[in-house]
């Protein structure tokens, strides 16, 4: 039988490497951040304030993790008590990532109606994004039972309730917005991967590997290493989103926003201040007797 140590590690090792990658993703997300308050000052303030909330919320999850890991590498070195006892600084890793990711999940839902036109994408991406957010929270408030740092991950189905929904919505998320992009003729079969930050390939990818880890390694915390910096993959996609458009008004259709048009309905055709109409190409053949 292990010793509580070795087993400890199983957990608290891969808990490492996920802070890790969420620290270095939040150097990224806070470069992203500082361009899109840059760049897109016309956008709705609600727009600014749910991209702010975002960040806050990241950097609490953040300060939490570090703190967590100079108490029990620092403060408590060597004090094994110590480092089988769970922290209620870990009880707010689940609670703080399944709020970050139902704000995002929700955005993208309402996105997908935008691109799609239909409700029903937007309908299925809220279930899965509800029953996610619930799972998330199941699992938090698991955890805040837990006494020791082995059980840490001990239930199953709260965490299977999060992370499925979860891939799924997404999955139906990056199905869409890639559907638009090669209809639109915006992103090219030859560059599929140069669009991962506009399809949410790379939230996808991550999520994917989180659960097929977790599946395949039962009883350990492997799939810390994917599931810790989740929130930041989610959201430092989210802001590449952003950036990479245009501009968004959020009050019907731009001239520097694409829609796909469905017949027989009526558009609101908004022309921002730096809009441009070039006039349609006319091809003149001229036959020479």
């Amino acid at each position: 039988m292990e010793s509580p140590t070795v087993m400890t590690s199983n957990v608290l090792g891969p808990l490492f490497v996920g802070y890790v990658f969420g620290l270095i993703l939040l150097g990224i997300m806070f470069m992203q951040i500082l361009l899109y308050f840059t760049q897109h000052k016309k956008d709705n303030i609600w727009m600014r304030i749910f991209v702010a909330t975002l960040f806050v919320l990241n950097i609490l999850n953040t300060t939490f993790n570090l703190t967590y890991l100079y108490r029990t590498m620092i403060v408590f070195f060597g004090n094994v008590d110590h480092l089988l006892s769970v922290s209620w600084l870990l009880d707010t890793e689940p609670i703080l990532t399944a709020v970050i990711l139902f704000m995002i999940q929700c955005f993208l839902a309402w996105r997908t109606y935008q691109l799609a036109g239909t409700w029903i994408y937007m309908v299925l991406v809220m279930v899965a994004s509800v029953v996610s957010f619930v799972g998330g929270i199941l699992n938090s408030a698991h955890k805040a039972h837990v006494t020791n740092v082995n059980e840490f991950e001990s239930n199953k189905t709260t965490v299977l309730l999060w992370l499925i929904p979860g891939v799924f919505s997404i999955a139906i998320v990056f199905s869409i917005h890639m559907w638009y992009l090669v209809c639109t003729k915006m992103l090219s079969s030859t560059r599929v991967l140069f669009g991962t930050h506009k399809t949410g390939l790379s939230i996808l990818i991550v999520a994917f590997i989180d659960l097929v880890v977790y599946l395949g390694s039962e009883g350990t915390g492997w799939h810390l290493i994917f599931n810790n910096p989740l929130s930041k993959v989610y959201s430092v996609t989210f802001i590449c989103m952003l950036n990479s458009r245009s501009g968004w008004s959020f009050r019907g259709l731009t001239a520097e926003t694409p829609q796909i048009l469905q017949p027989g309905r009526t558009y609101d055709v908004k022309l921002g201040p730096n809009a441009q109409w070039a006039a349609p190409r006319v091809d003149i053949t001229v036959h020479v007797d």
